[in-house]
């Protein structure tokens, strides 16, 4: 007999979902999706017309596994399911670091904002996070006016933009490097709006202010957090579905270059799903025996 777990992180943008099948001992992946968040009733409806189309038989769901900010609004019961919640947190860590496949790390979840998260899988730490991400690139691209068709295309005008454009750089005010950053370095965001610009470079610009902070607070996060412990180096692990996009990669190589720290990006068919897949994973290896659950 088939059995199914529905893995769910309910973020404040998108709804992001697996779904495992298990036979047996056997487990293994049976579909995944997002769904814009559009609100709960409307994400319900979405998983009840989803179970349908694909004859899963409700007893034949062992459980649902929710986390995410939005998992907050259930208690006991999604729809009249069965639920575990997990706190996202451990969702994140535990995401980061099994997709990662490393053994301890630093993870870094670019959503609607960013959350910095150590862990190890025995344990996982809020260490930092920013109201930056995602959420802040789409509402001052609007706020400028800027046209776009959808998402996709707003961020194909942030990678073909041209930060020069906008920005001013060290090149702009110094004939020579400042003390160890070189002429490159941006002295000032959207301080040099008086040079020839396009919307184009505009959304370049708005990623690259979101970029460098998220950087750069991640570096003092990073170099405290090595003090603290007393050791050299960390797997530093970007995952979450900003980060996914090319044009946000571009601008954070820049920083990992200037803070001198190596990135590791989670495989792009997983990087927006690490939330829910750390849930479920979380829910199989600390949960799932101990509520009698066959394996």
């Amino acid at each position: 007999m088939n059995k199914y777990i529905f893995s769910i992180d309910i973020g404040t943008s998108n709804i992001k979902t697996i779904i495992m099948k298990i036979n047996n001992d056997n487990i293994v992946l049976f579909d995944k999706f997002i769904i814009k968040n559009t609100g709960l009733k409307d994400f319900e409806n979405n998983i009840l017309m989803y179970i349908t189309q694909k004859k899963i038989a409700r007893t034949d769901i062992e459980i649902f596994v929710l986390s995410g900010a939005g998992s907050s609004y259930y208690n006991n019961k999604f729809i009249d399911f069965d639920i575990i919640k997990i706190d996202e947190i451990d969702a994140i860590g535990f995401g980061g670091i099994i997709l990662s496949k490393n053994e301890q790390g630093i993870v870094v979840n670019m959503g609607t904002g960013t959350t910095i998260v150590y862990s190890n899988l025995n344990e996982s730490k809020h260490l930092s996070g920013t109201a930056l991400g995602g959420g802040t690139f789409i509402g001052l691209c609007k706020k400028m006016n800027i046209s776009f068709n959808n998402f996709d295309d707003l961020y194909e005008m942030g990678y073909r933009g041209n930060t020069n454009n906008v920005d001013l750089l060290i090149s702009d005010i110094s004939k020579d490097n400042i003390s160890n950053m070189s002429k490159d370095v941006t002295a000032s965001n959207f301080g040099a709006l008086n040079k020839s610009y396009n919307e184009d470079d505009i959304a370049a610009g708005v990623l690259n202010l979101i970029a460098q902070n998220i950087g750069l607070i991640l570096q003092f996060v990073v170099n405290s957090f090595l003090i603290k412990n007393n050791i050299e180096n960390i797997n530093i692990i970007f995952c979450g579905t900003f980060a996914k996009h090319k044009s946000v990669k571009k601008f954070l190589t820049f920083i990992e270059k200037y803070t001198k720290l190596k990135y590791n990006y989670i495989d792009d068919e997983y990087i927006s799903y690490t939330t829910a897949i750390g849930a479920y994973e979380y829910y199989l290896l600390r949960i799932r025996e101990n509520i009698g659950q066959v394996k």
